[in-house]
């Protein structure tokens, strides 16, 4: 009995050299006919190098549904259209909600950038106004130390 089922879009969520398909390629099971047994038959089609390539279920032990998936995962893809769903407010959700107001704190115009530039022709934003904002002014300021490190480097030569 399948997991999948046609149609449905899928994620790789663990390298798999042997097959060249990599984490966060995106796919989708699809029917085929076999020709030689005239079965019905599912598969996974996925682009690999510029052509398409189909695997049968079993060979492919590391996937996800993939109809929605966060900005993070979304990273080096490209969609066509594009919804973003944002966090609920802090007047819907109450501040007392620690998953909500940490998903709020993760919102950044960093992740606004990533998510929206995802998108080639449109963008559905579904939340509230406020939320946009809040994460448009939320720069995320990050020390790696190179800076430092430079400096250091600098003054010793």
């Amino acid at each position: 009995v399948s997991e999948h089922y046609p149609g449905e879009p899928v994620m790789v969520t663990e390298n798999n050299y042997l097959l060249q398909l990599f984490n966060g390629d995106q796919g989708i099971f699809l029917k085929f006919l076999n020709p030689d047994s005239g079965n019905v038959e599912l598969k996974a089609v996925f682009s690999v190098d510029g052509t398409f390539k189909s695997f049968y279920e079993y060979a492919l032990h590391h996937l996800q549904s993939a109809y929605a998936i966060t900005v993070h995962k979304s990273q080096g893809s490209e969609y066509d259209h594009l919804a973003l769903i944002l966090p609920a407010s802090s007047k819907e959700q109450g501040e007392a909600e620690p998953e909500s107001r940490s998903l709020r704190e993760l919102m950044s115009r960093e992740m606004l950038y990533t998510a929206l530039t995802r998108a080639k022709k449109s963008v559905l934003i579904l939340g509230e106004q406020n939320v946009l904002e809040s994460a448009a002014l939320h720069k995320v300021s990050r020390y790696s130390g190179l800076g430092a490190a430079l400096r250091r480097k600098k003054n010793l030569s």
